[in-house]
């Protein structure tokens, strides 16, 4: 039976890897922002030692300097720097951190924009092992 333009169509695959699947959370789905700011907590529930970090800049506009953050707590009160990007002016970005030290229990997205007029679009992700 043939595919056809507006009805609903049913497709199986099969992936196969070549090196380590990881499975983690979002911490920032893909969506533009236009200012500065954090992403909800995600808690983990417990700290954690080792991991990756996860960030894709799919665009920028009228920005001279993008740093997307993954930050890490143990209270969900104060915060600290986990993973940093200093993306700067790039149009489009991707790149894998890792760490072997610990991952606090709450962990969140911060990014900080300059000039704050400018807009952009990125994902950022944490795989904890």
């Amino acid at each position: 039976r043939g595919a056809a333009r507006g009805t609903l169509h049913k497709y199986s695959a099969f992936f196969k890897t070549v090196g380590p699947k990881e499975q983690g959370v979002i911490l920032r789905a893909l969506s533009s922002v236009t200012s500065s700011g954090n992403g909800g907590a995600v808690d983990n529930t417990v700290s954690t030692t080792g991991g990756a970090g996860y960030v894709q800049v799919t665009r920028t506009s009228g920005l001279t300097i993008l740093d997307t953050i993954i930050q890490h707590s143990s209270d969900d009160i104060t915060y600290a720097a986990l993973f940093t990007w200093n993306t700067s002016a790039l149009l489009r970005y991707v790149d894998r951190q890792t760490t072997t030290g610990v991952i606090e229990r709450y962990t969140r997205a911060h990014w900080d924009m300059t000039p704050a007029t400018g807009y952009t679009r990125f994902f950022l992700g944490l795989v904890r092992t």
